[in-house]
């Protein structure tokens, strides 16, 4: 048992050096230690499966095609032919002379301009050749998301039905092979305090009930770590 304790405190040790190192902290004063908690986790499945499409791979994905579309827009617009127009109101204030002649000017516009012009793309192979580069590029990526889509759901299809199966493992533990190491456990303690077995047969009976407890706790961590997973692609 002492040699036990000893494998154990150095498995603390290791996940708190690993998870020193997933939050990147040079925190060296005792180290993290999770908030108590219940023993399982409180879960269930989750009844929309949409809220897969909340993943951020996925949404990175779709920014990614956003972004694709909005490069073929901008060089569609260089394709089109553009028009401006302009007006513009001048004036001259004072004496201004002309020939022979002088003229006086106050404040209120004299002169007025009107410009139009219009810009025709002539040479558009470049532009439709980086159009078709962009089009490619926004298949590609959506390709590439509904395959994440796709591998996503099917992923979560098995969790959930392996989360059922270690459900139902905890459950059975719970309702039946617990009740049954404790009553193993003090059936034979009060034949020892009773003279009825010897040490032997006692230290036996107790172990067979602590060999059950333990499978809990491995059935326990079987299935938070199934919950856990499908946390991950839930991004919960």
């Amino acid at each position: 048992i002492a040699h036990q304790v000893e494998l154990l405190e150095s498995d603390i040790a290791f996940y708190q050096i690993q998870l020193k190192s997933l939050l990147n902290t040079q925190n060296t004063e005792g180290g993290y230690m999770p908030d108590k908690q219940d023993l399982k986790a409180n879960f269930s499945l989750p009844e929309n499966i949409d809220l897969l499409k909340n993943h951020p791979e996925l949404q990175f994905l779709k920014q990614q095609i956003a972004i694709v579309q909005q490069q073929i827009l901008v060089e569609k617009d260089q394709l089109l032919p553009s028009f401006s127009a302009g007006y513009s109101l001048q004036s001259v204030r004072g004496t201004q002379t002309f020939g022979a002649k002088d003229y006086s000017y106050n404040a209120v516009p004299q002169f007025s301009t009107l410009q139009f012009g219009a810009q025709i793309p002539l040479f558009k192979k470049a532009t439709q050749s980086r159009i078709s580069a962009a089009q490619i590029g926004e298949q590609v990526a959506q390709s590439t998301l509904q395959a994440r889509e796709t591998v996503a759901q099917n992923r979560y299809r098995l969790l959930a039905q392996q989360f059922q199966k270690e459900q139902q493992n905890v459950l059975y533990f719970e309702k039946t092979a617990l009740p049954q190491a404790q009553k193993l456990r003090d059936i034979a303690n009060l034949s020892r305090k009773n003279g009825e077995i010897g040490y032997v047969e006692w230290s036996f009976s107790v172990a067979q009930a602590l060999a059950i407890e333990q499978q809990y706790l491995d059935a326990i961590r079987q299935y938070n770590q199934v919950v856990i997973e499908i946390k991950s692609i839930f991004n919960f």
